[in-house]
């Protein structure tokens, strides 16, 4: 059963990718199914016995803390962000998470970009967040929000000028018709920006976990 199910979600994600191709997909063309990794020994198994805490947010916390500490691993707050049309058409990317806790995960976005019209039509979404080096990844789905100006002006202001300057002068997925264009730009926004102690205009979301659909999983065998 085990077989037949994962030969069948195979044919399915292949069938689905050949839609976007203009000939067959051989399998000898890549090496990319050979891929193999040595999972570690019977004893690392993640067990709910093991576990530090049982409360999903302590144990994110814990992880993230270990993930940090590492020296291989370079950005700990990484995270995919999925977000969906209202029609349910999904797209992803990587965010850097800014804050967690209870209340929820923050990270922060241009309302322009696709991702900040996604959730302004369709405010649900889920992060991913994977630790290579640790043998670890959480999951957390939920319902997404705007965070109070207050807090997200605090934030921007902490941001370093050039990346103010640079969130205003990057217009998040749309076509970009030269690097001169966007350099001329920055220019004359960093001439009128130091008139002024704030440029804040970036959407920042907070994405509120829904404690039903929370998941932390561990990848062992």
């Amino acid at each position: 059963m085990i077989v037949s199910s994962v030969q069948n979600l195979w044919k399915l994600c292949a069938g689905v990718r050949r839609l976007s191709t203009t000939g067959p997909i051989r399998m000898a063309d890549s090496s990319v199914a050979q891929l193999r990794v040595s999972y570690r020994d019977k004893g690392d198994v993640l067990l709910e016995d093991n576990l530090e805490s049982k409360n999903p947010h302590q144990m994110f916390s814990i992880w993230f803390k270990k993930a940090s500490e590492r020296d291989d691993v370079r950005q700990p707050n990484a995270a995919c962000l999925a977000t969906a049309t209202k029609s349910g058409i999904p797209s992803a990317r990587f965010v850097l998470l800014k804050a967690f806790g209870e209340s929820g995960y923050t990270f922060f976005t241009n309302s322009e970009s696709r991702k900040g019209r996604e959730i302004e039509e369709n405010p649900v979404a889920a992060l991913t967040i994977y630790w290579d080096a640790l043998d670890r990844s959480v999951r957390i789905e939920g319902a997404v929000e705007k965070i109070d100006e207050t807090e997200s002006t605090e934030y921007f202001d902490t941001r370093p000028r050039s990346s103010q300057i640079g969130a205003h002068v990057s217009r998040q997925s749309t076509v970009i018709s030269s690097r001169e264009s966007l350099s001329k730009q920055n220019e004359k926004l960093e001439v009128e920006f130091r008139r002024k102690t704030s440029a804040q205009t970036v959407l920042l979301e907070r994405l509120q976990n829904n404690s039903q659909n929370d998941g932390i999983l561990a990848r062992a065998e």
